[in-house]
């Protein structure tokens, strides 16, 4: 598992950096990824981010302008999950045995570190039961078990549960802000990490406003401490820059 999130860093980190580090991110990409045709979902999608982004960081985009772009930015996060899915994490997962497999489907679930348990279990999916719980024809009687190994079983619940959940954790910008907050404070001490620094003051270290997927992926899939019990998937959101 740590080899596959390992190898998601390795595929997608440097494409960030080479948007975030340049002056025309945006063309630099279009330099270095179109002639890579696996890399066509990863092109397409921080296409669509910078045109999200380009639309928050106007002043004077209207009200539905700036819904369109926030629409935009979760487009291109799907285009690079999708990516990361099919071509890193699928390879990986095609090399487990039927028992390892059955074993990670059942244990595969995501959350966020929240406060209350109702709060809690609003913000919980779990692979195996939304997928037997569903009318899929994988997970009925006879058929098939469903499998986080099996591309199209685990995109479905990405898809429809995952990605949904971390939609509905954006917008709540006072969890948000309390998780950002106690990230900060923890981290605080340890100064070889990239949140932590002993020499900031206390005003340096706030967190500043959220501005929803400004730059790439979302602040909630940058920095929150969002957990998936099976290692894969969407855990592969804290690895971006």
């Amino acid at each position: 598992m740590r080899a596959t999130n390992n190898a998601i860093f390795a595929d997608l980190f440097w494409v960030h950096l080479a948007y975030v580090t340049s002056e025309d991110g945006i063309g630099l990409l279009r330099t270095l990824l179109r002639d890579e045709r696996q890399y066509a979902p990863v092109l397409a999608g921080f296409e669509a981010l910078d045109q999200g982004r380009q639309i928050l960081e106007d002043a004077t985009a209207s009200p539905t302008a700036r819904a369109e772009a926030r629409d935009l930015i979760w487009r291109g996060n799907l285009l690079l999950l999708e990516h990361e899915q099919r071509f890193v994490v699928q390879p990986n997962f095609d090399r487990l045995s039927s028992r390892c497999a059955r074993v990670v489907s059942i244990g595969s679930a995501t959350t966020f570190e929240t406060r209350g348990p109702l709060r809690a279990i609003a913000y919980f999916t779990s692979f195996y039961f939304y997928t037997l719980v569903r009318t899929n024809p994988r997970g009925l009687v006879g058929r098939i078990r469903p499998r986080i190994t099996n591309y199209d079983d685990r995109w479905s619940w990405l898809a429809s549960s995952v990605v949904p959940r971390f939609q509905r954790f954006e917008g709540d910008p006072h969890v948000m802000r309390a998780i950002l907050r106690r990230i900060v404070a923890q981290d605080r001490g340890h100064v070889s990490s990239p949140c932590g620094d002993a020499a900031r003051t206390d005003e340096a270290s706030r967190v500043a406003p959220l501005r929803p997927g400004v730059l790439g992926r979302p602040p909630t899939a940058r920095r929150a401490d969002h957990r998936t019990r099976a290692g894969q998937g969407v855990d592969s959101y804290k690895s971006t820059a």
